[in-house]
């Protein structure tokens, strides 16, 4: 579900900046969507419908096509479907506001030295933010990064 909250970043910081979101969060709103739909049909990860995979894929008949799904279900279970997408979406989308709202600081922070030096890398980001540096272990095990105030701000 961590995916889901980091791909609803980019709309969570917009909405909370410029009270409305741009065109910018398209791939990322479809991604969230994409993951939240998998959980439910296909991995069964919600109380409801269960654990039941729905939504057979047919390959491709010729290159550049997209894979076609066969409505395998009800329409009561269609619904049933899209409400426990909705939650998941849903859910993650207040995770991502509030995670955004809690380290504005930083947001503030980081849109200051984007709009002087217009890219950063990873050592200029911690150095800002008053995160240690990358260690080689970090490098090599990517889901140990998390996000996390200076110690010495105000989030």
């Amino acid at each position: 579900m961590d995916r889901i909250c980091i791909c609803y970043g980019g709309y969570a910081a917009e909405m909370l900046i410029y009270g409305e979101t741009t065109t910018g969060t398209k791939g990322d709103l479809k991604q969230a969507t994409e993951i939240a739909r998998r959980m439910v049909c296909e991995y069964g990860m919600t109380q409801e419908p269960g654990a039941i995979a729905f939504g057979q894929e047919d390959e491709p008949i010729f290159l550049g096509k997209e894979i076609a799904r066969h409505k395998d279900y009800s329409e009561e279970t269609a619904k049933v479907i899209d409400k426990a997408i909705r939650a998941i979406l849903e859910e993650n989308l207040l995770q991502a506001q509030k995670i955004v709202k809690e380290h504005r600081h930083e947001l503030e922070l980081l849109t200051e030295a984007l709009l002087d030096r217009e890219t950063l890398d990873d050592a200029e980001i911690r150095v800002l933010l008053g995160l240690p540096p990358l260690t080689s272990e970090a490098a090599v095990a990517p889901d140990s990064l998390s996000v996390v105030a200076p110690e010495d701000s105000e989030a």
